[in-house]
């Protein structure tokens, strides 16, 4: 599959509810790394990344 074969997709957050676009450089780029197809709008997704690692944002201030 090339860029070509995708096309924007709107889906619905399985967390919030609101719709958002997937676009197809998104799709493409998921696709070639072999991940699964989104389930979060961009907002809840990097919600869920600071959640599970609290340091993500300051990656060289880790308590130690």
């Amino acid at each position: 599959m090339s860029y070509r074969d995708f096309r924007d997709k709107v889906l619905r957050c399985c967390d919030c509810d609101h719709s958002f676009v997937w676009t197809a450089g998104e799709q493409s780029f998921y696709f070639s790394k072999g991940l699964a197809d989104v389930k979060r709008c961009p907002a809840c997704r990097e919600l869920r990344k600071r959640t599970i690692n609290p340091y993500r944002e300051a990656r060289h201030e880790y308590p130690g």
